[in-house]
């Protein structure tokens, strides 16, 4: 959503140039842009992909208020966001 929705996009190609363990990378789930169910798991594989990584160190569920409470609840985030969770 930042810098007309290409900042993930810089990271990715300012982070391919280093060692994946050399840095930590954070996202955060965009609420506001959930119209399904499937959008969760759609959205964050998206945002992976702009960031040419596999994974991020931390997921932050953000943007909690009046107007997101409901895509949280009714598409189950949370949960799914929690099962999207890879521990080595």
């Amino acid at each position: 959503m930042y810098v007309d929705g290409k900042s993930e996009l810089a990271m990715g190609k300012v982070l391919k140039n280093y060692k994946r363990e050399d840095f930590i990378l954070a996202d955060k789930s965009p609420a506001m842009y959930m119209k399904s169910k499937d959008d969760v798991k759609r959205i964050f594989e998206e945002q992976l992909k702009k960031c040419q990584t596999d994974y991020f160190d931390f997921y932050m569920v953000h943007n909690i208020n009046k107007n997101t409470i409901d895509n949280y609840r009714n598409y189950a985030m949370f949960d799914q966001l929690t099962d999207l969770k890879k521990v080595d």
